[in-house]
């Protein structure tokens, strides 16, 4: 068994729609027949680079681009901003039930950044990931989110978080965070959380990067760099960043 007993949909657009009933009632037609024409690019990327083989999506959240046929759904939390999650695996991103080198990718949408301590969660995701296996990244680029008015985060202060193990209850990211964001009203979703519901349901943004910052920090935990997109063109709010596990 390389992995946690996990029951794989036969049809993965049967499985979308009945948890779009379940959620929507008879919007589900729509909802479920909107994912087959959705987010083209995005999906061609993940199908370029991991074309077979079984893999993970961290942080499912509400919705999935993933191959659901073959692909665990994994969150850490039940739902995040108001929404249900999909997740069929409860796991933190730094601590997947998997042995290591048993899957073909790792996928993660506008995940990472809710990690306070990132390479943590890297260093996971490259031990999950056998020889060659893909890290397909999508993150909000600050540009075109309500992180613009923040600095980007740099390496050194990522391996700083790790060195001194920080986990996501640490407040240290949270002054910033209410000053640049919610106090200007840049993100009105989380305006009625407490400050402290902010950390405890993985709603802070820790940390911001954009591309470059992005692919010093992947080599850093290990990675070799496939493609690097500074727009994604259906999810304008996002760069994405695929990445291998080494072969030797």
């Amino acid at each position: 068994m390389k992995g946690p007993a996990y029951d794989f949909p036969r049809w993965p657009a049967w499985e979308l729609f009945r948890t779009h009933f379940r959620r929507y009632g008879l919007k589900a037609i729509y909802k479920s027949f909107r994912y087959t024409i959705r987010r083209p690019f995005s999906r061609a990327l993940i199908a370029r680079h991991a074309p077979r083989g079984r893999g993970v999506e961290v942080g499912v959240g509400s919705q999935s681009i993933a191959p659901l046929g073959r692909t665990y759904l994994s969150d850490a939390h039940a739902g995040h901003a108001g929404q249900t999650s999909l997740a069929r695996l409860r796991a933190d991103a730094w601590k997947l039930p998997f042995e290591s080198g048993s899957l073909a990718f790792v996928l993660s949408e506008h995940v990472l950044e809710h990690i306070a301590n990132p390479l943590r969660a890297l260093r996971e995701w490259h031990r999950v990931l056998e020889p060659g296996g893909a890290l397909l990244l999508f993150l909000p680029h600050p540009a075109r989110c309500f992180d613009r008015n923040r600095e980007r985060t740099t390496l050194a202060h990522v391996i700083e978080d790790e060195r001194a193990g920080v986990d996501d209850a640490d407040p240290t990211h949270l002054p910033e965070w209410l000053e640049r964001v919610v106090g200007p009203g840049l993100a009105p979703q989380y305006a009625d959380l407490a400050p402290e519901a902010m950390l405890s349901t993985g709603s802070i943004h820790y940390h911001v990067w954009g591309p470059e910052q992005m692919v010093e920090l992947l080599e850093h935990a290990g990675f070799e760099i496939r493609e690097t997109h500074e727009t994604v063109p259906d999810r304008n709010d996002s760069f994405a960043v695929v990445a291998r596990r080494k072969v030797s």
